[in-house]
């Protein structure tokens, strides 16, 4: 977990900060310095709205209109206007989640913002171009933020979690990282044990993950592990076939953009395939305009989940895919 954490504070592209219930300031990464011009021990502790919007934004509600939109959705997204010191009001894409505990409870949320000085405004209305030119744009922000998301996720909310939890997930973290290194040295990547002979997801599904971005792989690998499965791993459409055919998985994870073999493509191909038909396929996709779920559905997928993934929810979205006895006793 320091090892992510340090990831985290050193990101310089996304201003990463991270607020509890009441709305105080606990997150503030080097990225939130330099976009917002203000050190940690400036703003650590402090209400967030009065750091991050301006005060006639305060007075108008955004703050809490934004929030509770995250509330109610699980996401918000759009641009806001920040002062930066004596000078003009800086645009910045934010995408605020909230993060929740194991009942489901909000317990505060997470802001990732980053300089949108050069995105033009967009009108009101909008045809069918317009919105796929959104759609595109909305994939190229959602894919890189799914890590940083989904990390930053798992270190707000570890120190609740149990210490049994808290060394799955280091046991997750090694063998991932051992199955990497296998790889970059050309070597199968083999089954390796965490901690004193004790094996990483010896129990629970088998579930295959086909992701082509290095680190939104790595990071549901690493909560799947986390809950007692066994993940396989991909990074094309074509290469999940063969993994599918020769493991023959409980269940398949899929992104739809790939090159070699796309999702859909990938899909269609295991709906044909009467030895992996009955296998529950689910798409995980930065695309998530109105619609966009249904078109998925109609490519082959029994499941659809959107960009930046949840980490406390990820697990439960996979395994209400899964018979009752391989889900885990989350």
């Amino acid at each position: 977990m320091r090892f992510l954490g340090g990831i985290l504070e050193a990101s310089t592209e996304h201003a990463i900060v991270g607020e509890d219930a009441d709305g105080t300031i606990v997150l503030w990464n080097h990225g939130a310095r330099r976009l917002y011009g203000r050190e940690p021990e400036e703003v650590l502790g402090s209400p967030a709205a009065g750091v991050l919007h301006r005060p006639e934004d305060v007075r108008d509600g955004l703050p809490s209109r934004m929030r509770e939109a995250a509330r109610r959705a699980g996401r918000w997204e759009g641009v806001v206007a920040v002062e930066r010191g004596a000078g003009p009001p800086v645009r910045t894409r934010v995408v605020v989640t909230p993060r929740r505990d194991g009942a489901g409870r909000v317990t505060g949320f997470l802001l990732i913002s980053r300089d949108a000085a050069g995105e033009l405004p967009l009108p009101e209305a909008a045809d069918q171009a317009r919105n796929r030119l959104l759609a595109g744009m909305s994939h190229e922000l959602r894919n890189p933020l799914q890590a940083i998301l989904g990390f930053t996720g798992l270190l707000l909310i570890g120190a609740a979690r149990p210490a049994q939890r808290r060394a799955a997930l280091a046991a997750g973290d090694r063998a991932v990282l051992g199955q990497a290194a296998d790889r970059a040295r050309g070597r199968p990547a083999r089954s390796r044990r965490a901690g004193r002979g004790r094996r990483v997801a010896a129990v629970g599904a088998r579930i295959l993950i086909v992701e082509d971005n290095r680190a939104n792989n790595y990071l549901m690998c690493y909560l799947l592990r986390a809950f007692g499965h066994t993940v396989f791993s991909a990074r094309d459409g074509r290469e999940g076939i063969e993994i599918a055919l020769r493991e023959r998985p409980d269940a398949i994870v899929m992104d739809l953009q790939m090159e070699r073999m796309s999702g859909p493509e990938a899909a269609q191909r295991l709906a044909a395939d009467p030895g992996l038909a009955r296998i529950p396929r689910v798409a995980v996709t930065a695309y998530a305009m109105v619609g966009d779920r249904e078109q998925v559905l109609e490519q082959g997928f029994d499941g659809y989940i959107s960009k930046p993934i949840d980490p406390e929810a990820f697990v439960g979205h996979i395994e209400a895919h899964l018979p009752d006895h391989l889900r885990s006793s989350r």
